[in-house]
C-alpha cells in the first residue's frame, strides 16, 4: 500500500504517501524547480523551508543532457537532494508550445534512469480548448500513451502517474478519470488547469475537480496539477485532492508579486507587509523596491512559499479540528471569484460530502443563510426529517422558538418521564437549524455545537421546515400528536396542526401552551 488515510473532514484527508525515498505527508505542495534557474536554492528549499519533496520536468533534463552529450544520471545526485523527487514529462511543453520531440517510451526510460520517486506519464493536455473535437483528439492521445507507457515501465518501485485529461468538457473528463483510474496506477493527477488559476475561473476549476475525483477509489492520492495559490487550496482539498504543485512563487516574485491567502499584491502597492515570515519580518515594502532586481525576487519568492506552505499547514490543522468548512467559508470572501467557487461547492455539496464526519470537536460556526446549508447541517436535518414518525405511535413535537428555553432539567424530565420503546412515543424538539431532532439528541455533536448571531429562527425558515416535515410524515389516523409551544410558536403551531390534519389526516391529541 503506498497511500493511507490518517484523518477526514469533507472529502479532505491527511495521508501518508510512502516512496522509495521517504515518506510524504499529504496535503503536500511540490515547489517546481528548474536547477539551471533556481531562484531558491536546493539547500534553502531543505534547511530553511524543510521541504522534503520538489517536483521537476523529466523532458527538460532529457533534452538538455542529449544537447550537452551526457549520460543521465540519478536525478538526486544531479540536483544534490536526498528527498523525493517528482517528475513533469513534458506535457506542460505540449500545452505551452504545441508539441515536443519525445515519445511516451522515451519519457519512461528517462524517468527510470533518473531513479526518480514519483513519476508522469507523457501526457497531451487538453487546456481551455473550446473545439470539442480537439479535446476529444487530447484525451484519446493521452489514453494511447499510458497504454504505451505501461508496457514499457519495468521499475515498480517507481509510483506512477496517470494524468486525467478533458478539459471544460464534463463528459471527456469523466471519461478520462474512468479510464485512468482502470489503468493501475499509483497517483492520478487531473491535468490543464494552469489557464484557468491564471485567469482566476475558480468556479470551472471547482467543476472540473468534481468530475475528475467522482470516478477515482477512495484509496488513490490525487494530484491537482498547477495549483499554487493558498486563495484555492482549501476548496480543492476539501474536495479530496491530495498534492499541488507551481513555480508560481518565484514566477510571482519575478513579476514583483507578493502572495497572501487573501489575493496577490504589487510591491510597490504595499505600505506593510501583512505577514511575519523570515522575509517580512525583517524588512519592510520600502526596502524591498529599493534592493537590487535579483536580491529582491529571491526574498519575494521566499515570502510567497511560506505564504502557500502556511496555507498548508494551516488546511492540515483544520482536517484535523473538523473545521475545514469554516476555513472554506473564510477563503470564499476575499475575492468575487472564490465566493463564485464557494456557491459551485455548496450547490453539490449534499452530493460529494454525504460522507464527511458530523461530529466535530469543536462549535460549527454559522454566519448566515449560506452557513445553514454547510454539510454537517445539511446531512443531519435531512436524516432526522427522514426518520421522524416512522415507528410512532404518537408524537410529542416542542414549538419553542428560543430553543435556550429548553433546560436541561426540562429535558431530562421529558425523557425519564416517557416510555419510549414501550408506548412507541417520540419526542422531538425545534432545533434552529436541524428542524424537529429527537430530543435525547439535545446533548450531542452537530446539534449542540451550532455557533451563530442569531437566538431564533425566522418564520421563512420554520415555514420551510414544517413543510418539509409534514411531506415526509406517513398519512396515519393511528398516529396521535402533542403539541407543546411556547407563545411565540402559536401562530405557526396552528398552520402546522391544519397542515397535518388537512393532508395527512393525523389527529392532534394535545395542545399545551407555554407561559
Amino acid at each position: 500500500m503506498s497511500f493511507e488515510i490518517i484523518n477526514v473532514d469533507l472529502n479532505g484527508r491527511i495521508g501518508k504517501l510512502y516512496t522509495k525515498s521517504g515518506i510524504l505527508e499529504t496535503p503536500y505542495f511540490f515547489p517546481v524547480i528548474n536547477k539551471n534557474k533556481l531562484v531558491i536554492t536546493i539547500s534553502e528549499l531543505k534547511d530553511e523551508f524543510k521541504i522534503n519533496g520538489i517536483m521537476t520536468n523529466a523532458y527538460l533534463i532529457k533534452k538538455e543532457y542529449e544537447i550537452k552529450g551526457l549520460e543521465i544520471e540519478d536525478i538526486h545526485k544531479i540536483l544534490n537532494f536526498d528527498g523525493i523527487v517528482y517528475t513533469d514529462s513534458g506535457g506542460y511543453q505540449i500545452l505551452r508550445y504545441g508539441k515536443i520531440k519525445a515519445e511516451p517510451e522515451n519519457i519512461i526510460e528517462v524517468e527510470e534512469k533518473l531513479n526518480v520517486d514519483i513519476g508522469t506519464i507523457l501526457d497531451v493536455p487538453t487546456g481551455i480548448k473550446k473545439d470539442y473535437e480537439k479535446a476529444k483528439e487530447s484525451v484519446k492521445k493521452t489514453i494511447e500513451n499510458a497504454e504505451r507507457s505501461i508496457k514499457k515501465i519495468t521499475r515498480r518501485d517507481i509510483l506512477w502517474v496517470g494524468p486525467i485529461q478533458g478539459g471544460i468538457f464534463e463528459d471527456l473528463l469523466s471519461f478520462s478519470s474512468h479510464e485512468m483510474a482502470n489503468k493501475g496506477f499509483d497517483v492520478l493527477a487531473l491535468g490543464s488547469p494552469v489557464e484557468l488559476m491564471e485567469r482566476y475561473n475558480f468556479q470551472q476549476l471547482i467543476r472540473m475537480g468534481i468530475i475528475a475525483k467522482a470516478n477515482v477509489p477512495t484509496g488513490i492520492p490525487i494530484h491537482f496539477f498547477g495549483a499554487g495559490h493558498p486563495m484555492i487550496l482549501s476548496f480543492l482539498v476539501a474536495l479530496g485532492y491530495d498534492i499541488f504543485d507551481s513555480a508560481s512563487y518565484a514566477l510571482y516574485a519575478y513579476e514583483d508579486r507578493y502572495i497572501t491567502a487573501h489575493g496577490t499584491f504589487k510591491l510597490n502597492e504595499l505600505d506593510y507587509f501583512p505577514c511575519e515570515c523570515e522575509v517580512c519580518s525583517k524588512h519592510t515594502p520600502k526596502e524591498l523596491n529599493e534592493m537590487d532586481k535579483n536580491e529582491r525576487t529571491k526574498l519575494l519568492a521566499k515570502h510567497n512559499l511560506y505564504a502557500i506552505l502556511r496555507e498548508i499547514k494551516e488546511i492540515k490543522e483544520r482536517i484535523k479540528e473538523g473545521t475545514l468548512w469554516d476555513l472554506i467559508e473564510i477563503r470564499s470572501r476575499v475575492h468575487p471569484k472564490t465566493f463564485a467557487a464557494f456557491k459551485e461547492l455548496l450547490r453539490v455539496a449534499p452530493k460529494i460530502f454525504n460522507e464527511s464526519p458530523v461530529f466535530k470537536r469543536k462549535g460549527i460556526f454559522v454566519f448566515d443563510q449560506m452557513s445553514e446549508e454547510r454539510p454537517e447541517i445539511a446531512y443531519s436535518r435531512k436524516k432526522e426529517l427522514e426518520k421522524i414518525g416512522q415507528k410512532c405511535k404518537h408524537i410529542i413535537l416542542l414549538f419553542i422558538r428560543e430553543e435556550s428555553k429548553l433546560s436541561n432539567n426540562i429535558i431530562g424530565k421529558i425523557v425519564e418521564n416517557i416510555k419510549l420503546d414501550e408506548n412507541k412515543m417520540c419526542v422531538y424538539y425545534l432545533n434552529k437549524f436541524f428542524g424537529f431532532v429527537p430530543i435525547w439528541l439535545y446533548w450531542t455533536s452537530p446539534f449542540n455545537k451550532i455557533v451563530s448571531p442569531e437566538d431564533t429562527l425566522s418564520e421563512e425558515k420554520i415555514e420551510e421546515i414544517i413543510n418539509h416535515l409534514t411531506g415526509s410524515m406517513l398519512s396515519s389516523k393511528e398516529v396521535e400528536m402533542t403539541i407543546i409551544r411556547d407563545k411565540d410558536s402559536f401562530l405557526l403551531s396552528e398552520k402546522f396542526i391544519e397542515k397535518l390534519s388537512v393532508e395527512k389526516g393525523i389527529k392532534i391529541r394535545n395542545k399545551i401552551d407555554l407561559e
